[in-house]
């Protein structure tokens, strides 16, 4: 039995789905078991025009006809492949950006040398941005000059003269990601290692204060790649729909327009193998450890998330199938013995 995942995360245009989809019947005519694609029509959208339900339809519509087209080829062929729709988060409206560096600044942990002339070009793009401005530039934006100005200014705009000797913490990206300045960890860190916790109770209690939540950093991930983990997350909610570490702006929080990322998701699951109306609770992680166990693959110990046997029909195989766990190394290494013996490699 085959196996297919639409991720429907990071989505685009319709233009851009239109050559996805070219690209996914191509490889369906392969021998394949497992496909993972991609679409990213949705999310662009939603980020975008979230308050404008016409054009959302619009694209939801594509998208549908889309899945509508691959399941209909998918049936005809009679494969039995089972499929799950899978988006990474929801969406809802994006009220409220918190700037987190801004924030920082504020409190002293963080040092930028002000330059008046790449504030303005800051200012001049955040305006530009603006969705009534974007549309009128669509089309002028493809005279060279425009478009080179605007690629100019655009680029500006991420260079931010960080005074590295005086700043003790600072984020970058998008994620409310928080990292210690700590000295012989960063390149030119001045935090001594006495003082790292000290000053991560310091910075979480003060984001408390202005209703920002923060946790540590082995507060939400564990094992062998904790230290490359930010030292602080900061967490999106109703509160705060979005985070940035754009400065330049002298304010904390941006009222913001188009969609932010929500908790909730998407999680469709039909096939062969699958209930039909079912509802169920699951978790985004929880879609791996499931792809694992119908593939007869064993589930890596500590690994997060949890098979979802519950959306399995009761006379279906992987419903009654034990689910397993990885073995240990020698017994591993039994296996794979076994196995190229079997295939007259050894």
């Amino acid at each position: 039995h085959g196996f297919f995942v639409l991720f429907m995360a990071d989505l685009k245009h319709k233009e851009i789905t239109e050559k996805h989809c070219e690209v996914l019947f191509h490889f369906l005519e392969q021998n394949w078991d497992f496909g993972f694609f991609v679409f990213t029509e949705l999310d662009r959208i939603q980020h975008r025009f979230w308050d404008q339900e016409s054009i959302l339809l619009s694209h939801y519509q594509n998208i549908d006809g889309k899945l509508k087209n691959l399941l209909g080829r998918l049936e005809r062929e009679n494969d039995g492949t089972n499929i799950m729709i899978v988006s990474d988060h929801g969406f809802g409206p994006n009220k409220r950006s918190f700037l987190i560096n801004e924030w920082l600044i504020r409190m002293g942990f963080l040092e930028v040398r002000r330059i008046p002339t790449l504030d303005f070009i800051k200012s001049l793009v955040s305006i530009l941005r603006k969705p009534f401005l974007l549309r009128l530039l669509s089309s002028a934006s493809r005279l060279p000059l425009l478009k080179q100005l605007y690629r100019s200014l655009s680029l500006h705009t991420g260079k931010t003269p960080i005074q590295w000797e005086k700043t003790k913490a600072f984020s970058y990206g998008t994620w409310g990601t928080v990292y210690i300045n700590l000295e012989g960890r960063e390149p030119l860190g001045i935090v001594k290692e006495g003082e790292y916790e000290k000053l991560r109770s310091e910075i979480i209690e003060g984001l408390e204060k202005v209703s920002v939540k923060a946790y540590r950093r082995e507060e939400l991930y564990q094992g062998r790649y904790l230290e490359l983990a930010p030292d602080i997350i900061v967490q999106t909610d109703d509160y705060v729909n979005f985070i940035s570490a754009k400065v330049g702006y002298g304010k904390e929080f941006l009222e913001e327009y188009g969609g932010a990322h929500q908790i909730n998701g998407t999680f469709i699951a039909c096939g062969p193998d699958i209930k039909e109306n079912f509802e169920i609770d699951a978790k985004i992680y929880d879609v791996a450890p499931t792809i694992l166990h119908m593939f007869r693959i064993p589930i890596p110990k500590g690994m997060d998330g949890r098979v979802l046997k519950e959306i399995f029909k009761v006379d279906s195989e992987p419903f009654h199938r034990e689910v397993l766990e990885t073995m240990d190394k020698k017994e591993l290494i039994k296996r794979k013995i076994r196995m190229l013996k079997s295939t007259g490699k050894i």
